[in-house]
């Protein structure tokens, strides 16, 4: 998989979007067994402390907290979901492999927070005419605010 993703005499390497592929899977929340090879290949060439593992991280962290495009914007909710199920179920080992313990306690810290930022189901304003849009807009904007902070420590930590 590594030679896929230097490409060769003949092949040309990987795109960026393939070699994130390669590395995290489709959703970064799902990772297979080879991913989770490819990753730990990678982490060793790589080195631990080198600014390419940095971005590294800082993909998979993308991945895993914002759409891709012409899709929707993660809510609060689904964010915090799937951040969850990366760091606890189907992502753990993967999350093992490419954050460090401080970092994967930053990552549930954030998801934590989507959680507080979650609109209760009884208190929604459906058709968005009151305050309670104006609140989304805030919130939205925190989490933007945070996941981009988040994301920046996470490669310089």
């Amino acid at each position: 998989m590594v030679a896929k993703v230097l490409g060769d005499k003949i092949n040309d390497p990987a795109t960026p979007n393939a070699v994130a592929d390669h590395l995290y899977g489709s959703t970064g929340v799902n990772p297979s067994d080879q991913n989770i090879g490819v990753a730990k290949r990678f982490k060793t060439v790589l080195g631990e402390s080198s600014p390419e593992w940095s971005a590294v991280k800082q993909g998979l962290f993308s991945r895993i907290v914002e759409p891709g495009a012409d899709i929707a914007e993660f809510s609060p909710k689904k964010t915090a979901d799937r951040i969850n199920k990366f760091l606890n179920v189907d992502g753990k080992e993967m999350a093992d492999v490419v954050f460090k313990p401080h970092e994967r306690q930053l990552l549930q810290s954030y998801a934590d927070l989507m959680r507080k930022l979650e609109v209760p189901q009884a208190g929604a304003n459906w058709s968005n005419t009151a305050n309670s849009s104006v609140f989304r807009r805030i919130a939205d904007k925190v989490s933007g605010v945070v996941s981009t902070l988040i994301g920046g420590a996470i490669g310089h930590a």
